[in-house]
């Protein structure tokens, strides 16, 4: 999807090495690291998916942002995100780590 653009809301330990991998790709113009936002919710309205890919999160208020906005979800099987997400239904459940697929899931 040449056309697609991501927007990476957040931070963490691995940001600088997501950087360095995003200009190696050459894809500084299609991927968008936005950091740590006050107010993130409101870039959801602009948003045709949103995922989370967290190895590990509580009951993250993205997801529930995202839905209360009628955005599909796409999240990690970790903690409290199977409890949000009935997988097939309201999103998409992945098993943390399985990054195969994900691909598939953006035919959807």
């Amino acid at each position: 999807m040449p056309g697609a653009q991501f927007a990476l809301v957040g931070d963490g330990p691995l940001k600088e090495q997501v950087v360095a991998r995003i200009r190696e790709l050459g894809l500084e113009g299609r991927v968008h690291v936005m950091g740590e936002r006050d107010e993130a919710f409101r870039l959801l309205v602009a948003a045709d998916v949103v995922t989370l890919t967290s190895r590990w999160e509580g009951a993250p208020y993205a997801v529930l942002e995202a839905m209360a906005w009628s955005r599909p979800v796409v999240v990690t099987a970790v903690n409290g995100c199977p409890e949000i997400v009935v997988d097939g239904l309201t999103g998409y459940v992945v098993p943390t780590g399985d990054t195969a697929r994900w691909p598939g899931l953006w035919r959807i």
